[in-house]
């Protein structure tokens, strides 16, 4: 039969026709589900003010969220709360139990790193920490706004019109979600984790709950993504739709080279030079210039 156009007719295209009736819509669905869960669940976990990072030692416990820290006492200085002597008794007893924005605990350890004799900067380590929370938060919500922009592009082509523009730009938005918030989560991980550089050293970090279910998250997001690379493909519908812009934007180019043929044939010196390409009509002030000038003696 014969081929109208490459939209209707390529190779590459027919298999993507015959996709299962009903089932782009039900992966919509599926997709503005997910969107809608990830993006409450997100904001949750961020909400917590602690369980993101625990550091425990014999002397103090710092207990991360995405926005503040908890201090609290160890069981050494719990047992000798008047614990007095060197530089590095001091230090640990300044470790008392207190709330603190990740910016107060970033000013806080920069105020006694003077006191340390050891190798780790933990002016640094309270450095990274607030500056990770802040990322994280700008992640998540970028991610959550990347994911109903996508969201919203597959409903367009699923329920409104059918463009491939819309289909390429749900799967870019898609996997740039998910990029912003593994990115996010593992950027703070890894500044957390270097919480086991304070003194003393030698004791683990051990991440929360909040750290485990941003990963369940992440795993989620990969959901609608898979979706529309596997399960949304070019329809006839789109097809169609491409044809039919083509078409458009073909008889538009077609009507603009034949004004400018045109013209080109029957302009009049300054009446020819008055038309634009670009502008595709007359310059402003052409048609002012073809007005004759005044004769010396007339009005």
């Amino acid at each position: 039969p014969h081929c109208p156009t490459f939209y209707l007719c390529s190779p590459r295209e027919i298999r993507p026709f015959k996709m299962v009736s009903g089932l782009p819509k039900t992966v919509t669905y599926l997709a503005v589900f997910i969107t809608a869960l990830t993006s409450v669940l997100w904001v949750v976990l961020l909400m917590q003010p602690r369980g993101w990072a625990l550091r425990i030692s014999a002397f103090y416990t710092v207990d991360t969220g995405a926005w503040q820290v908890s201090i609290s006492r160890g069981a050494v200085l719990k047992v000798l709360p008047g614990m007095r002597g060197n530089r590095v008794s001091k230090f640990l007893n300044l470790f008392t139990p207190a709330v603190r924005s990740t910016e107060d605990f970033k000013e806080f350890l920069c105020g006694i790193s003077h006191m340390t004799l050891f190798v780790s900067d933990v002016c640094l380590i309270g450095s990274n920490l607030y500056i990770s929370s802040i990322v994280l938060i700008a992640c998540v919500f970028f991610g959550t706004f990347l994911n109903w922009c996508a969201c919203g592009m597959l409903a367009m082509w699923a329920f409104m019109k059918p463009r491939e523009s819309s289909r390429l730009g749900a799967r870019v938005l898609y996997f740039l979600t998910f990029a912003c918030y593994a990115g996010g989560l593992g950027q703070y991980a890894n500044a957390a984790n270097n919480l086991k550089e304070l003194p003393p050293t030698g004791d683990q970090v051990a991440f929360g709950r909040n750290v485990f279910g941003g990963i369940i998250l992440c795993i989620l997001q990969l959901i609608p993504l898979f979706t529309v690379f596997v399960f949304i493909g070019r329809t006839r519908d789109e097809a169609i739709n491409e044809h039919k812009s083509y078409k458009k934007k073909e008889a538009r180019e077609e009507t603009r080279l034949a004004n400018k043929k045109y013209m080109e044939e029957v302009g009049y010196g300054a009446a020819g030079s008055g038309y634009d390409a670009s502008y595709d009509g007359w310059t402003p002030g052409a048609l002012e210039s073809l007005e004759p000038a005044a004769q010396p003696g007339n009005p």
